[in-house]
C-alpha cells in the first residue's frame, strides 16, 4: 500500500522562465510560447517572392542581400555555411540575429531571417576587380590621399588575398542612380563587420562618403579602398568632383608636416 501512494505522488513540475518576458511556464510549453509570443511571424519566401541576393564571396558564404522588399534601400551581409567546421549561419542586421538566437535557444533550429532565407534563390555571383597599384599612385597625384594612403590599402588587400577574400565588390541591390556601394574587405570582427565585412557607400549628388566605421567627414580605410575601387572601375566619377572630406584630409595632413618640419 506505501509503494503504492509512493508510485501515487506527483512529480514537481518543471518551471523554465522565458528568457524574453520573464514568464514563468511549464519546460515543455516554454518553446511553444515563445514561437507564439517572440518569434516574428516567416513571411513565405519563394522562387516569384523574395529579396535580391548576390554571392560575393563563396569560399566562406557571404551574400549581398537588399535589406526590404519596399524601397530602395542597402543592401546588408549575410553568411551561410553550413559545410566545413564550425558552421555560419549569421545575418548582420541586430533585430534578426537577435531573434534567430532565441528561437535556436528554444530548440526552433530551422528559423532564419527572411534576408538568409532568401539567399536560396540566389544565382548570381560577383567578382571582385584587381585593384592595381598604379591606379593608387594616379590618386595620390590627383590629390585623392596622401602617398602614406598607398601602403595602408596594399598591405589590407594583401591582407585579404591571404584570406582568399574579395578586398572590393560593388553591389547594385536596389542602389538608387545617385549612390554607389561597396563591401569592403575587414580582417577583425566588431559591431559594424559583424561578418568581416563593411559597406561603404558614395552619394554622387551630394559627394559625400559614409562608412559604419568613421564619422562623417572623418575617412579611413575603408573609404580609401572603396574611393581605389571606384577610381580604378568608374574614373568619370572623379572627373569633375572633389570630396571635401578629401580635400580637408590632404590640407590637415599638410598641416601636419609642416608642423613636423618646423
Amino acid at each position: 500500500m506505501k509503494a503504492l501512494k509512493k508510485n501515487c505522488r506527483k512529480k514537481p513540475k518543471q518551471l523554465k522562465k522565458c528568457p524574453k518576458c520573464d514568464l514563468i511556464c511549464h519546460y515543455k510549453n516554454l518553446k511553444r510560447h515563445i514561437e507564439r509570443k517572440h518569434t516574428p511571424k516567416m513571411m513565405d519566401i519563394t522562387s516569384s517572392s523574395h529579396l535580391d541576393s548576390k554571392c560575393i564571396d563563396p569560399q566562406n558564404g557571404v551574400y549581398m542581400v537588399h535589406k526590404s522588399f519596399h524601397g530602395a534601400s542597402t543592401s546588408l551581409h549575410v553568411q551561410i555555411q553550413i559545410w566545413g567546421e564550425p558552421h555560419r549561419v549569421s545575418c548582420e542586421l541586430n533585430e534578426c540575429q537577435t531573434n534567430m538566437e532565441l528561437a535556436w535557444r528554444s530548440g526552433l533550429l530551422s528559423y532564419k531571417c527572411v534576408h538568409l532565407r532568401s539567399v536560396s534563390y540566389c544565382k548570381t555571383f560577383l567578382t571582385s576587380p584587381s585593384l592595381t597599384e598604379e591606379s593608387l599612385k594616379e590618386m595620390v597625384k590627383s590629390k585623392w590621399f596622401g602617398q602614406d594612403k598607398i601602403k595602408q590599402c596594399v598591405n589590407r588587400q594583401k591582407l585579404a588575398q591571404e584570406e582568399n577574400a574579395p578586398l572590393s565588390v560593388e553591389s547594385k541591390i536596389g542602389v538608387p542612380p545617385t549612390k554607389r556601394f561597396i563591401s569592403v574587405y575587414e580582417p577583425n570582427i566588431s559591431y559594424y563587420s559583424r561578418l568581416g565585412r563593411v559597406m561603404v557607400s558614395y552619394d554622387t549628388k551630394k559627394n559625400s562618403w559614409h562608412c559604419p566605421c568613421a564619422k562623417t567627414q572623418r575617412s579611413c580605410t575603408h573609404k580609401y579602398i572603396a574611393k581605389w575601387h571606384l577610381f580604378q572601375i568608374h574614373p568619370e566619377l572623379f572627373r569633375k568632383v572633389r570630396s571635401t572630406e578629401s580635400a580637408e584630409e590632404f590640407q590637415a595632413a599638410e598641416m601636419e608636416e609642416s608642423d613636423e618640419i618646423i
